[in-house]
């Protein structure tokens, strides 16, 4: 499943890489965020028998568009939905080494909630932002499969979902719009099951961590932490801990990179004031 905003270039290559997967994949759903790059116009001239495709009008954000396309893959009535966005480029055995995995842990009698592809850089280093097994070791007699790793989280960037376990919690949070969506639902659905990093399953996609000026995006990132926080229902103790545990101190240094600090001081009240006065709305699957 596929979330895409006026990247028609980079959707195309991504599109091709789904369609040589040694497994095959049985549909591919694009949810567009209300494109205008010519990106709507080539969607429609795919095969509907291997596409579902849903426009937009407008752009409701990657956790908009991510929480749309899980509500699509539900009610098409799908065991698994495998997620990513328009700049990723899965290598042809990633499909397969999933599901390969996914028998592995089923023999061994573990609940999957989620499994999350090895997200690499144009060079096949790792991504940590979007890699959370870090030091934790591999299952035992996982070495042939090419090492699976028990994770707290994952990322929209190659998250396999189970959706019978899926089906116990609400969809992604629409309202984060951006940041920490991903987390937030990966890290939530260790509640009913287990989350696994495979190895084997490797998406490139570029590196974009940056510890300069976020500009107005600010509100959407601190907001969402301030709502992991505040709300229990959302993420794990383990999420909120890592997320908001030192909220002063990182916007502390989000305003030492900020280049206006007009920008910076509104984007904080207004974070604070969402984050405190607003709740996220919660969507179930039907």
């Amino acid at each position: 499943m596929v979330v895409t905003y006026n990247r028609l270039d980079l959707l195309k290559e991504l599109i091709q890489a789904l369609r040589v997967q040694s497994q095959p994949l049985d549909q591919v759903i694009v949810v567009d965020n209300g494109s205008s790059d010519g990106t709507r116009a080539w969607l429609t001239e795919l095969e509907p028998a291997t596409f579902l495709i849903h426009l937009s009008e407008t752009n409701a954000g990657g956790a908009g568009g991510f929480s749309k396309g899980l509500e699509l893959a539900f009610d098409a009535g799908h065991s698994y939905a495998w997620l990513m966005d328009d700049d990723a480029c899965p290598e042809p055995e990633a499909h397969r080494a999933l599901h390969d995995a996914l028998e592995y842990l089923s023999e061994t009698k573990q609940r999957v909630a989620f499994l999350s592809s090895r997200v690499i850089d144009e060079g096949g280093r790792t991504i940590a932002t979007h890699n959370a097994a870090g030091a934790t070791p591999p299952l035992d007699g996982s070495d042939t499969l090419g090492k699976i790793y028990p994770t707290c989280r994952g990322s929209f960037v190659g998250a396999f979902i189970v959706l019978e376990v899926a089906r116990d919690t609400f969809l992604p949070i629409a309202d984060f719009f951006i940041y920490h969506d991903d987390a937030e639902y990966t890290a939530r659905l260790t509640k009913f099951g287990g989350g696994f990093l495979v190895d084997a399953s490797r998406i490139r996609h570029p590196d974009k961590v940056s510890n300069g000026d976020m500009g107005a995006r600010l509100l959407y990132d601190l907001r969402n932490r301030i709502w992991i926080r505040r709300n229990v229902f959302l993420g794990s103790e383990a999420l909120r801990a890592e997320l908001t545990d030192s909220l002063v101190r990182y916007i502390a240094v989000r305003g030492k990179s900020s280049d206006s600090k007009r920008l910076f001081v509104a984007s904080v009240l207004k974070a604070v004031w969402q984050g405190v006065a607003k709740r996220p709305s919660r969507v179930w699957p039907s």
